[in-house]
């Protein structure tokens, strides 16, 4: 179903609920009691927590007892009765801080504690075979364990004082999320029951008339308060800048945009754009609220005020959003593009949905006065809730829609099923809201809409960040970089959305209630670490780890580069050796900064060695094959059996060595086709490696001739052609063998050696040329394969042929 309402209705519908609201919170500090339900909540600190249940009386000796800790104060306010949430609040602030304080303590307390450690490592361990150490080193072991007794006794207790702080934080934490999660299920009258509506309809026609006719009261007395014409032109004021000078300020900004500015002007005046469409509707209905605020302040009414500032801020923050996320006046900087129709469409319904927000956020203020009755509220609560889930079904509409409606969901991008998707989980959620405030469960509607409506505004504000992001390297960085740093402004995107994500993260937690505070401990539980197995984890040591690690990776990079290009030069080895070398040498440095780190990061190596052996077990059944190819380069690198540049023949593939790295090794066929063989076949298989201790290769180039050929001339020919080419060895002199005699040639062998095997294939394409050329000089035929084919034919297909021969 497509929600459509009227603009001027809308509007009209939003303008005379808030008004309603607005009067209602007027004349609230006239009332009796002034319409507010206070505590008498006296405040608590670290030194003074108040105390529930106390005797009046107290006995000389109480009196005289030394004070409680804020700890024991803490746990008999919790045991002692149900505290107001104030109370838990400041008391989980003061634990807070006295753990801050106990870690502190913890922390600087055990360098002392290292230091005297190790002097006392220093001395050596107590003779055990019945020698007695000299007096003084005995003497110096006693006081050093002293002061270290001493050393370790602040830090017993502030270890204790932390354990403590932590349980008891954690039983406030529980406290305070069961009271939300239980005032999330406050169930209200439900608004279906047509009983409820006569009772809220004379409610709110009693309340509007008692608070017209405060507020007519309040605006006729203006003998000693601000003047009724000063309010009237403010309230003109305020329409001016929003409905005069914000358009008009917008019309000259998106013509200047118009003429066509690229680069850095035009970022900058996109982002006037938005500054202008944020600021001036903002100060624009803050002026429009102002006269409303006066008079809340003037008759001390802190709702009234708060109402008449919050509503204009979220209406002029919709309005905003929404030509963040369409702008259908510049398609081109639109979040969620879509054709004109549609995207004024999606304006029109996020501004709607931000006059539903802020009917949702007076009803609170009202609520927490005590003005409205359950029933009232869950009316109104209704009211405004499916008007939000109303708008969130249009916005879902809108986001689902394809520009490509014949597109098929495998050929959509991935951007258009994520948003068709997020579609789907808005409906839900709106769906959920409608039927949860339909049954009375006003706290569950009111937090679902209202999540709902930040996180999609918290969503187009962090991708408008990224895009601008985006935008930096083409506009600002593509004409001062060269061609190498182009590329790496390409991680400037990547980078950006990690960041946005990381910060997004806590905000969208908080914004489906997840508690500040509870985040903060998640904050605190990074910063002290946790233990696995006997290591302590903490965000300093991560950090520590991966610089000091990063850093020896880096170094090791340059060693390699200062090896390979400045030492192996001056040395005779050959290429597989320096590849070796250098290649061993990384993975020295690897090792060597993984240790490093790991020290760096404060991780006790005989603990990592624990975990080591632990893992080993998983690596010998899992992991076989991969720690067998590892030992397998590692031998490669030290045995050498083959080395880069190597001519091999391994698995039926014949080509170079191209690496050997530690887990497998790259063969180039001489079709520069890439093979990855896994190092355990190069040791545990047969390989024929043609160029292990030299490069000299022998060449057999078979010859046959015909039959009746003087088979001593064809040697002698032979073996003068093999000796005047050039690349023939003297030395193992040629020979030319007389292979044997087939069935219709004379079949001989000639071999010689050459000095490179590479060279094999040039030179036997050399000498068949030749010996092609000198046989027909010689009048020496090179025979090829002779039939004689015999037919017999029967009679009759003997007198078919005459017949047809005739």
């Amino acid at each position: 179903m497509v929600f459509r309402i009227k603009r001027i209705e809308c509007s009209a519908l939003a303008a005379s609920m808030i008004a309603v609201l607005l009067y209602a919170g007027v004349t609230l500090a006239q009332m009796p009691g002034d319409g507010l339900v206070e505590h008498d909540t006296p405040a608590v600190t670290e030194d003074a927590v108040p105390s529930v249940g106390e005797e009046e009386a107290e006995t000389e000796e109480a009196k005289e007892a030394r004070p409680l800790s804020l700890l024991d104060r803490t746990e008999q306010q919790i045991v002692g009765g149900v505290l107001p949430e104030s109370t838990l609040k400041t008391l989980r602030a003061s634990l807070a801080r006295q753990r801050a304080a106990a870690f502190e303590v913890i922390e600087s307390g055990s360098v002392i504690v290292r230091s005297l450690e190790a002097e006392l490592s220093a001395l050596g361990p107590v003779p055990d075979d019945g020698s007695t150490e000299p007096a003084a080193i005995a003497e110096e072991r006693a006081q050093l364990r002293e002061a270290l007794a001493v050393a370790r006794t602040p830090i017993i207790d502030a270890r204790q004082n932390f354990e403590r702080s932590e349980v008891l934080i954690h039983e406030v934490d529980r406290i305070l999320r069961e009271r939300g999660f239980n005032s999330l299920l406050q169930r209200l009258p439900t608004p279906l029951n047509p009983l409820n509506w006569n009772t809220s309809v004379n409610e709110l026609t009693t309340l509007v008339i008692a608070q017209s006719m405060a507020l007519s009261e309040a605006l006729g007395d203006r003998e000693e308060r601000v003047p009724l014409p000063i309010l009237i032109g403010l309230f003109l004021l305020g329409l001016i800048v929003t409905y005069l000078v914000h358009p008009y300020a917008v019309k000259k900004a998106t013509q200047f945009l118009e003429r066509g500015h690229t680069g850095v002007l035009k970022a900058g005046t996109l982002t006037t754009i938005h500054i202008i469409r944020f600021v001036l509707p903002i100060v624009g209905g803050l002026i429009i609220a102002s006269p409303f605020a006066i008079v809340g302040m003037e008759i001390s009414s802190p709702t009234t005020t708060q109402i008449a500032l919050a509503v204009p801020v979220v209406i002029a923050f919709s309005f905003w959003i929404g030509h963040v996320a369409f702008s259908p006046n510049y398609p081109q900087a639109a979040i969620v593009r879509r054709r004109d129709e549609l995207a004024r469409r999606g304006l029109w319904v996020t501004h709607s949905l931000g006059w539903a927000i802020a009917l949702v956020s007076a009803i609170n203020l009202l609520q927490l006065t005590g003005i409205l009755s359950p029933t009232l509220e869950s009316l109104l609560l209704s009211l405004a809730v499916v008007w939000a889930a109303a708008c969130f079904f249009g916005l879902a509409q809108i986001i689902g829609t394809t520009n490509a409606e014949e597109a098929t969901t495998a050929e959509m991008p991935t951007y258009q099923r994520a948003a068709q998707a997020g579609a789907f989980a808005i409906r839900l959620i709106a769906i959920i809201a409608a039927v949860s405030v339909a049954i009375g469960y006003a706290g569950i509607a009111r937090h679902a809409v209202t999540s709902l409506a930040l996180t999609l505004a918290l969503l187009v504000i962090l991708v408008a960040i990224h895009r601008l992001g985006m935008g930096i390297p083409a506009r600002v960085l593509k004409h001062d970089l060269s061609a190498s740093e182009k590329g790496m402004t390409a991680l400037i995107p990547v980078v950006l959305a990690c960041i946005l994500g990381i910060v997004a993260i806590p905000l969208l937690a908080m914004t489906w209630g997840v508690r500040q505070t509870d985040i903060g401990e998640l904050w605190m539980l990074i910063l002290t670490g946790f233990d696995v197995g006997g290591i302590r984890l903490s965000l300093m040591s991560l950090i520590m780890l991966i610089g000091v690690f990063a850093i020896g990776v880096f170094v090791t990079h340059w060693v390699q580069i200062a090896v390979q290009t400045s030492v192996m030069p001056r040395t005779n080895a050959d290429a597989g050796v320096r590849a070796a070398v250098v290649t061993f040498v990384g993975y020295l440095g690897v090792f060597l900064s993984a240790l490093f780190a790991a020290g760096a990061a404060g991780f006790n190596l005989s603990n990592l060695a624990i975990v080591a052996g632990a893992l080993s077990v998983g690596i010998g059944f899992g992991l076989q094959a991969i720690v067998a190819n590892f030992l397998s380069g590692i031998i490669l690198l030290i045995e050498r059996p083959i080395k880069e540049g190597d001519w091999v023949e391994v698995s039926g593939y014949s080509g170079l060595v191209q690496k050997i790295s530690v887990r497998s090794t790259r063969l180039q066929t001489f079709d520069r086709h890439d093979v990855i063989i896994p190092n355990s076949d190069l040791i545990a298989g047969t390989v024929k490696n043609m160029t292990l201790g030299t490069r000299l290769g022998r060449v057999i180039v078979p010859v046959s001739v015909a039959y009746g050929t003087d088979t001593q001339k064809v040697k002698a020919l032979l073996l003068e052609m093999a000796v005047d080419h050039p690349l023939v060895l003297s030395y193992p002199e040629p020979v030319v063998l007389f292979r044997s005699l087939g069935e219709s040639s004379l079949d001989f062998d000639m071999r010689f050696f050459i000095n490179d095997v590479f060279d094999t294939l040039g030179v036997q394409s050399d000498m068949l040329f030749t010996i092609t050329e000198r046989f027909t000089q010689e009048g020496i035929s090179i025979p090829f394969p002779q039939r004689d084919v015999h037919i017999t034919m029967d009679e009759a297909l003997r007198d078919q042929l005459r017949g047809d021969k005739e």
